[in-house]
């Protein structure tokens, strides 16, 4: 049995594609009108959910999702740079939707606001940043990548993904190097993830590393041992949503580094179905040749 027959047997995930992509469209035309919340991040979230539903085969339509895609990037840098999260607005949003008045605190500290002066503090920051990476590299919007990128410092805040501290970071580490400009302080945020206990962490920067320093042999070495440990990081937990099933950031790091010449090493069925490419969703790429993982 294949890897994408045992997946479906075993996570038997939403296939209707027609109703996907309906709720999909509904949260993108929600999230241009709505002006003061966080609906930019979610909209995001669900254009990526279809990429990954094509991607795994959910999906049988003949539905382009790069107009989808192209929209959920502008929204994306809507979400970092609009004014929707100024205070006023947060606590206008939270009380018209009927929360209560202590929900305007998160684990016991008050809202952060002052969003522009220290980013780190911005909620649902590490998926909505993932995500608009690999949604960009597939699209080839290197402008609106490194505009979102440079968004951010080298202290993010932890995001409580289930996640650990250093391989949510991991992810500033990537976007450090899709910048329009260097980031301050990397090197003391590459030291303390490279001594940290947890191997997928250590796994993700070492691919970061070889596939920015064009190395080959290292890239070899990192890419499958980065992809085993993406599997082990859920095993023992069912995922969420068929999107959980991606290695999304490993996914535009293999985009970058064919791009830059590199080569793919031998990769297991498995390791390969972890992996978004152009191809797996239908999309045409101008510039790079290297769209499929034969």
């Amino acid at each position: 049995m294949t890897y994408i027959n045992k997946l479906v047997k075993k996570w038997p995930f939403p296939s209707s594609s027609l109703e996907q992509l309906i709720g999909a469209e509904k949260m993108l035309r929600q999230a241009r009108a709505d002006e003061i919340s966080w609906s930019r991040s979610w909209a995001c979230q669900a254009v990526l959910q279809l990429c990954a539903l094509k991607h795994f085969q959910f999906d049988t339509t003949d539905q382009s999702l790069t107009k989808l895609i192209e929209e959920s990037i502008e929204l994306g840098l809507e979400f970092f740079y609009g004014d929707w999260w100024h205070k006023e607005n947060v606590i206008q949003w939270c009380k018209l939707r009927g929360f209560a008045e202590d929900s305007l605190e998160m684990r016991g500290e008050p809202l952060k606001c002052d969003m522009l002066a220290d980013p780190s503090k911005l909620r649902q920051w590490r998926d909505t940043l993932s995500g608009l990476m690999l949604l960009s590299t597939l699209t080839e919007r290197h402008v609106q990548r490194a505009k979102i990128c440079d968004w951010f410092g080298p202290d993010p805040q932890p995001e409580y993904t289930g996640m650990s501290w250093e391989t949510e970071a991991t992810t500033v580490v990537l976007a450090a190097y899709l910048r329009s400009q260097p980031m301050d302080g990397l090197d003391r945020l590459v030291t303390k993830i490279a001594k940290c206990k947890r191997p997928y962490a250590r796994a993700r920067l070492k691919l970061i590393q070889a596939c920015f320093d064009q190395n080959q042999v290292a890239f070899s070495e990192a890419l499958p041992e980065a992809l085993d440990r993406f599997y082990e990081s859920f095993k023992d937990k069912e995922p969420c949503v068929i999107a959980d099933l991606l290695a999304v950031d490993e996914s535009t790091i293999v985009h970058i580094a064919q791009s830059n010449g590199l080569v793919l090493p031998e990769l297991t069925e498995k390791q390969r179905w972890a992996m978004l490419t152009p191809a797996s969703i239908g999309i045409n790429t101008t510039k790079w040749g290297h769209t499929t993982f034969e």
